[in-house]
């Protein structure tokens, strides 16, 4: 057996059992949730130089079980007119604990393409380029729908992000 057959199996293995133990947690279902967030932060990339970034965007939360939830994300990334980053990120979300708490803290993660662009001495050069990253967060009620939430992460392209979301839960 391969080792990308192995890496493959214990994977899928881990996601299964992920999937049944956090399945099971709670009894209310979740069909139908779903999360819009506005995000706004900072971000920094490490080239020659730490280069930072402003970080804007949004992303929709679409719960598959009681605890995860996928998130699609879009953000802006803006260093000056001449450097500017678009980001897509299929993130998967943990929840840690029960969605009725008003403070819920979150891991969260994904791998996703960077579409840079950066004017050079001769016009606009593009690229593309895979990014990832995983950290931390929490969604903190102010109302039953209505939430902020801080988040960390760490990662590739970029390697430090901080951000603030202001998001509702439908």
């Amino acid at each position: 057996m391969c080792a990308k057959s192995i890496t493959l199996i214990l994977s899928q293995t881990l996601i299964m059992t992920f999937l049944l133990w956090a399945s099971p947690a709670f009894g209310e279902p979740l069909a139908g949730v779903m999360e819009l967030r506005g995000t706004v932060g900072y971000s920094n990339f490490l080239d020659e130089s730490p280069m930072h970034h402003l970080v804007t965007g949004g992303s929709a939360r679409f719960y598959v079980t009681n605890r995860i939830a996928i998130e699609p994300e879009f953000l802006f990334m803006y260093r000056s007119h001449r450097d500017i980053d678009f980001h897509f990120i299929p993130n998967v979300v943990f929840d840690f604990t029960k969605r009725d708490s008003r403070f819920q803290p979150y891991a969260i993660g994904g791998v996703g393409l960077q579409r840079h662009r950066e004017l050079t001495g001769i016009g606009y050069y593009w690229s593309n380029t895979w990014i990832g990253s995983a950290g931390i967060g929490t969604k903190i009620f102010v109302s039953d729908r209505l939430y902020v939430a801080p988040e960390f992460r760490l990662g590739l392209e970029p390697i430090v992000r901080i951000t603030g979301s202001v998001g509702y839960v439908f």
